[in-house]
């Protein structure tokens, strides 16, 4: 038994940062099936399905093979294109009722803003730790109090005192009198970097640049000492469940996270519009273009009919199965794939056969047969009438069985009229 792969296909023909517009009519729609591995291309605004090497000008949208090369597999998998295009889930056509469940590590996308789930907690400030929120990976940096060395002095403070808990260290690459700097120190310099901004339930740290002004080398987010791992940003711990988003826009070096504070069955709105949670100025984002939701336990994100829709990044290869469609996005064209069973003919038949039958069982009954001559003979009036009518002699019982059929025959004749165009 072989089974296919349906794929809808409905690309957008301005090609934009990559997006689709969903309310759009300016669309191509295709509709084509693969039975085996293949590949779908799009060449200008058409896809197709393809097995052989990618043709001359064609786009590898996404990979399609077969669980474990077996033909008659129902279940196949999906895996991006290329590299350079990034697959994504749909989230409004994937679990309308209950949207798409986040976990760590999750990339976001409305409209042309990519967000990276930091962080997840359903329990709050009852976890023992509180991981790091940093953007970067750990640097290692050595505390230099034990080395030797003479007039260590902070170029913050100007101090030379030092403890075990305020060890000065040399976070970057300047050197001289300008390389040493208290760990309390360079704590609150960060801070004063950092612009922190509170909506709703949000609560949104954004900072310019974290590097030294001198050598212009970033300054690590959290450092290691003797073993022992330090936050040199702190951020605020929430008491209740909380999601941190990261926030990837690059704009004027400008990096933020947004921590959100939650209750079970509370929503947070992130749109362009001004009572949303997070707020996102850009155009290519809705007044409110998604929510997140808390409920049993995880955090699910849902569209709100946003223009340029709400993607999850896909990471690993997705598997189709029987009856299900999934969506995906794949730059300007959205795909919708659904394995199917074989047609056949003769299976067809017999279920047409049965939904003929009744319920009961019973063979239908035929419809009885009307005898139109009974009728024509009630309303008809008899032959050796007629010259009796004609003077005006006729019985009166034959003269309303006249007027009667006459009358029958002028509605008939209205009801064809009214009836013709």
């Amino acid at each position: 038994m072989l089974f296919s792969v349906e794929a809808r296909t409905t690309t957008w023909t301005k090609d934009s940062h990559g997006l689709f517009d969903y309310e759009s009519a300016s669309v191509m729609r295709d509709r084509v099936t693969a039975v085996q591995s293949s590949r779908l291309q799009r060449i200008g605004n058409r896809c197709a399905f393809a097995t052989e090497e990618t043709a001359e000008g064609a786009e590898t949208l996404l990979l399609l093979s077969q669980r474990n090369g077996e033909i008659s597999s129902e279940e196949f998998s999906v895996r991006p294109g290329t590299a350079a295009e990034k697959l994504w889930l749909v989230v409004k056509e994937t679990s309308r009722d209950r949207g798409v469940r986040l976990v760590e590590g999750d990339v976001m996308k409305l409209g042309r803003i990519l967000y990276r789930v930091k962080q997840l907690s359903t329990e709050g400030g009852t976890k023992p730790t509180f991981p790091s929120l940093s953007l970067a990976v750990p640097v290692e940096v050595y505390d230099r109090s034990q080395t030797g060395e003479a007039n260590l002095v902070c170029r913050i403070c100007l101090g030379d005192a030092q403890s075990e808990d305020n060890p000065m260290i040399s976070p970057c690459k300047c050197a001289g009198t300008m390389k040493f700097i208290h760990i309390d120190c360079l704590q609150e310099w960060l801070k004063s970097r950092l612009n922190c901004q509170e909506s709703g339930s949000a609560v949104s740290y954004i900072w310019q640049t974290l590097d030294c002004e001198l050598c212009k080398q970033d300054f690590p987010t959290t450092i290691q000492i003797n073993g022992a791992t330090r936050d040199l940003v702190e951020i605020h711990k929430p008491n209740s469940a909380f999601l941190v988003l990261e926030d990837l826009r690059r704009e004027n070096s400008s990096r933020g996270i947004h921590v959100v504070s939650m209750d079970e069955g509370h929503t947070f709105c992130i749109g362009r519009g001004h009572d949303c949670d997070i707020r996102i100025t850009d155009i290519s984002v809705s007044r409110l273009h998604a929510v997140v939701r808390l409920s049993q336990g995880g955090f699910f994100v849902e569209d709100r009919n946003s223009k340029f829709g709400t993607l999850v990044q896909v990471k690993q290869p997705v598997t189709l199965t029987l009856g299900v469609s999934v969506a995906l996005q794949v730059s300007r064209t959205v795909v919708v794939l659904r394995v199917k069973r074989p047609w056949r003919l003769m299976q067809c038949c017999r279920c047409l056969r049965r939904s003929d039958r009744p319920a009961t069982g019973k063979e239908p009954s035929r419809p009885e047969k009307i005898d139109l001559s009974s009728d024509e003979r009630q309303n008809t009036v008899q032959r050796e009438d007629l010259p009796a009518l004609q003077t005006g002699e006729a019985p009166r019982e034959a003269t309303s069985a006249f007027f009667q059929f006459s009358q029958r025959e002028e509605v008939k004749d209205g009801e064809a009229d009214c009836a013709s165009p």
